[in-house]
């Protein structure tokens, strides 16, 4: 889907938007601090994230800055990625630097104590030329869905193998909203 992107004010004019949506059954104290930590040390559930080089005093907040290394559907992008969004146990999104400008935005929400809905929106800039915006959907948009869905996959498989880990007591505590992240 071609759409024209205000969100965040980071100078998108014609974007590709992917959005996909899973449950994962765990709190959402887990998820978020799973999820907050992309742009610190990728994660093995992000088949996207090559690599994150923190380069800012600040951490997990708005405006922290990181050096990363991309694989959008097989296209590489070497960037800096800037967080523009965060809401602790609620939002978190990011936007590269460089061209093409890219915005990963996760959004989570509590069904109950025990299930939290992750939504992952990802943005691409498209650029000016036909031609090019036609090769980009031709060649990467697929590995990029794919890769999305496989993302989420991996994210729900790594959260519950580790809310499941914890024993009775503790998977108690965190359910209950004692245990906070960082």
């Amino acid at each position: 889907m071609l759409i024209k992107d205000n969100l965040s004010g980071n100078g998108m004019n014609e974007a590709h938007k992917v959005s996909k949506e899973i449950v994962v059954e765990a709190p959402l104290d887990l998820c978020f601090a799973s999820i907050s930590r992309q742009l610190e040390s990728p994660a093995e559930w992000d088949p996207l994230t090559i690599h994150a080089w923190p380069i800012s005093l600040t951490r997990n907040r708005k405006g922290a800055v990181s050096l990363v290394l991309l694989d959008l559907g097989g296209d590489i992008l070497h960037s800096g990625a800037r967080i523009d969004q965060y809401k602790p146990y609620t939002s978190f999104s990011w936007h590269t630097t460089g061209s093409p400008r890219i915005r990963m935005s996760w959004s989570l929400s509590s069904q109950t104590t025990r299930e939290t809905t992750i939504n992952l929106t990802t943005i691409r800039e498209q650029d000016s030329f036909f031609l090019d915006r036609l090769w980009w959907k031709l060649r990467y948009q697929r590995k990029l869905e794919s890769d999305l869905e496989k993302t989420l996959k991996n994210l729900k498989a790594s959260i519950e193998a580790d809310y499941h880990s914890l024993d009775s007591d503790n998977r108690n505590i965190l359910t209950e909203g004692h245990l906070t992240s960082s």
